[in-house]
C-alpha cells in the first residue's frame, strides 16, 4: 500500500520550523527542518519530571526554575455537547460508590451531594457517544487510572461490562 499523497491530498505536519545553520546552501539558499511537536508534548514532560526527580539538588532547582509570570501558549481546543441529563443519570446510578472499583465518593460538595466524575468509557474524542451505556461515575482516582494508568483497555472493557449489566438489570432512578 502506497503511503505518497495522491493529486490534491494533503498532509498536515504538526510541529516547529527550525533554522539548520549548518545546512545553508551556496547562493544564500536558507534550510529548515521541521521539528515533530511531540518532542514537546506530554510525554516528553512526563519522563522529564520523572528524570527530575532523583536530582539530588532538586529544591534548589526548582526555586531557579520558578516563573512569576509563566508565558501562555496558544492552542486550539474542541470542546464536545454533553447531555446533563446523561451526567446525571450516572451519578444516580452511581448512589454515590465509585462504578469502576466500589469506592465511596471522595467528598461531599458544597450542595451536599457526593463528588463523583463521569467518564466516557469509549472517549468522546475517539468517537465514543454521549450514552448511559458508555459513561461512567467514578472517583477522580479512579478516573485518572482509567486515563493514563496500565492496561487501560482491559479496564475501560470491563467498566463497560459492568455499565452494561448495571443497565441491563433495569436501573431505575430514585
Amino acid at each position: 500500500m502506497s503511503t505518497a499523497p495522491r493529486e490534491g491530498e494533503a498532509y498536515v505536519y504538526r510541529g516547529e520550523w527550525v533554522l539548520d545553520e549548518e545546512a545553508a546552501r551556496p547562493g544564500g539558499q536558507i534550510v529548515f527542518f521541521l521539528r515533530r511537536q511531540e518532542m514537546f508534548g506530554p510525554l516528553v514532560f512526563d519522563q522529564a519530571v520523572e528524570d527530575f526527580r532523583d536530582a539530588p539538588n532538586l529544591r534548589e532547582l526548582a526555586y531557579q526554575a520558578a516563573d512569576e509570570d509563566p508565558a501562555r501558549r496558544g492552542r486550539a481546543t474542541s470542546v464536545f455537547r454533553r447531555s446533563a441529563i446523561i451526567v446525571a443519570h450516572a451519578l444516580n446510578r452511581a448512589n454515590g460508590e465509585c462504578e469502576f472499583r466500589g469506592c465511596d465518593a471522595p467528598f461531599e460538595k458544597p450542595d451536599e451531594t457526593l463528588y463523583l466524575e463521569v467518564h466516557h468509557i469509549g472517549r468522546l474524542a475517539d468517537g465514543g457517544p454521549d450514552h448511559p451505556m458508555n459513561v461512567a461515575a467514578v472517583c477522580p482516582n479512579c478516573h485518572r487510572e482509567l486515563h493514563f494508568g496500565t492496561e487501560t483497555g482491559r479496564k475501560n472493557a470491563e467498566l463497560r461490562e459492568a455499565i452494561r449489566i448495571k443497565e441491563r438489570n433495569g436501573f431505575l432512578d430514585d
